[in-house]
C-alpha cells in the first residue's frame, strides 16, 4: 500500500520534471532531466552520476479510525562547478519545481492520496542526513498523504461480544 504511495508520487513528479534540465557532474556543460528515486540512491557503479536527483521515502505516518497519513519526503539534489550562488540558484528551482508540481496535483493517479497542507521545505542545512558540501547542493520538502483508515476486520467472536 505505501509503496503504492511512492508510485504515484513518482509519477506526479516524473511527468513535471521530464523538461526542465540540471547541470551533471563531468566535462563539459552538460544538462540532464533529474534522476527519480524511491528509497534511496542506488549503489554506487564506476562511472555511475547520481546528480540531479529526487529521492521519494515514505517516513513516517499515523492511524487513526477514519484515515491514516504518511509523510513523504522528497530530497532534492543538483551539481554545480560554476560557483555557490548558481548551485543555490538551481536547487531552489529544482525544489520550487517539485513543490508546485505537486501542490497542482494534490492527488495520486488512483485516487487513494490526498496531498494535506502545509507542505514543508528546507535547503542548504549541514546538519542534514544528505548534506553534500558544494559543488552540490540539496534540499527537502515534507509532505503529508492522506488515505482512508484501515478498519479492523472482526471475527464472529468478537462480533458477538458486541
Amino acid at each position: 500500500m505505501l509503496f503504492g504511495l511512492l508510485k504515484g508520487v513518482e509519477a506526479i513528479l516524473a511527468d513535471g520534471l521530464k523538461e526542465i534540465r540540471f547541470r551533471v557532474p563531468g566535462a563539459g556543460a552538460s544538462y540532464a532531466p533529474a534522476q527519480i528515486f524511491l528509497g534511496e540512491l542506488p549503489p554506487k557503479k564506476q562511472g555511475q552520476i547520481d546528480f540531479p536527483y529526487v529521492i521519494i521515502q515514505a517516513v513516517s505516518g499515523t492511524d487513526q479510525d477514519e484515515s491514516s497519513e504518511v509523510a513523504v519526503k522528497i530530497l532534492c539534489g543538483i551539481y554545480s562547478a560554476e560557483g555557490v550562488e548558481a548551485g543555490v540558484n538551481d536547487i531552489l528551482n529544482l525544489l520550487t519545481r517539485c513543490r508546485k508540481i505537486v501542490l497542482s496535483k494534490r492527488c495520486t493517479e488512483d485516487g487513494r492520496y490526498t496531498l494535506k497542507l502545509p507542505v514543508t521545505w528546507e535547503c542548504g542545512d549541514p546538519d542534514a542526513k544528505y548534506f553534500q558540501p558544494q559543488p552540490h547542493a540539496e534540499g527537502e520538502i515534507t509532505t503529508h498523504w492522506e488515505t482512508s483508515g484501515i478498519r479492523q476486520t472482526l471475527t464472529e467472536d468478537v462480533e458477538a461480544c458486541l
